[in-house]
């Protein structure tokens, strides 16, 4: 999973997000790659 806010990737290593100035009227945007298994 990746987040953006205003254009940028936020760090997996931080996940307070008041330190990007993001409040609750912010809009986030959320990116998920799935990954496919392959059975064998």
């Amino acid at each position: 999973m990746s987040l953006f806010f205003s254009g940028m990737e936020l760090n997996e290593d931080f996940r307070n997000l008041s330190e990007y100035v993001i409040h609750e009227s912010s809009e986030i945007v959320v990116f998920l790659e799935t990954m496919n298994r392959i059975r064998g």
